[in-house]
């Protein structure tokens, strides 16, 4: 079985780089997606085109928060690396909500024993939770472009991230939201977001930015390329 999955893996690497290199043009998600694709086909024509995100369904909403609410949104998986916010556990006037699921839901019930889940949620109930959120939270390193980025982003919220995550296309650091380089930074600019006055900003720097991500914009730059 070893032998077979490494067997595989060399063809689709070789099928891969065959296919890439032919190409006129190829189109990244993100800058770290192009930069680490132009190291391995320097002489191939690259372009980043992100997507777009419905401004109208997700907006921000009025908030009555009696503590400060944190959300993530994704798969419950171990490369999303959600344990990177047990921290949270130690603060009684912070409040995180998962939506999603995955392979390691029971883990991640243990480790954020504090935490609410609320499952798979979509359209309406999904845009509703990110409305009445305050902050995003964002732990991953994996994704190659994050669509619930751009999502909390139109909702509204400042959004804390590793600054390798792929994110930078969208979240400026200290406009929008916070890109840190490990996980004190990442606690500690959550923290910071306790200023409501620095929140209210961010929060509408980030609206700011996702109206920029309209798919009529997406589909020009397709155009264009």
């Amino acid at each position: 079985a070893k032998l077979i999955s490494i067997s595989l893996c060399l063809f689709v690497t070789v099928w891969t780089r065959i296919v890439y290199s032919a190409a006129d043009l190829l189109v990244a998600p993100t800058s770290k997606v192009k930069n680490a694709l132009h190291l391995k086909f320097p002489r191939t024509r690259i372009e980043v085109i992100g997507r777009g995100v419905n401004s109208e369904l997700f907006k921000p909403l009025k908030k009555r928060n009696q503590k400060l609410r944190l959300l993530y949104v994704g798969r419950v998986s171990v490369e999303k690396e959600l344990e990177k916010l047990s921290f949270l556990n130690k603060y009684d006037d912070l409040h995180l909500t998962i939506v999603g699921e995955g392979r390691d839901l029971d883990r991640i019930k243990q480790t954020l024993s504090s935490a609410t889940f609320k499952g798979n949620l979509q359209n309406g109930d999904l845009a509703r939770e990110y409305g009445l959120a305050d902050i995003f939270v964002f732990p991953s390193k994996t994704d190659a472009y994050a669509n619930v980025v751009s999502e909390a982003l139109s909702s509204g919220l400042p959004v804390v991230a590793f600054a390798d995550a792929g994110v930078e296309d969208r979240v400026q650091n200290t406009s929008n939201g916070f890109l840190v380089d490990d996980a004190e930074d990442f606690e500690a600019s959550v923290l910071r977001l306790k200023d409501s006055s620095l929140r209210e900003n961010m929060s509408h720097q980030a609206r700011i930015t996702a109206l920029s991500l309209n798919w009529d914009s997406v589909f020009n730059q397709q155009f264009n390329a």
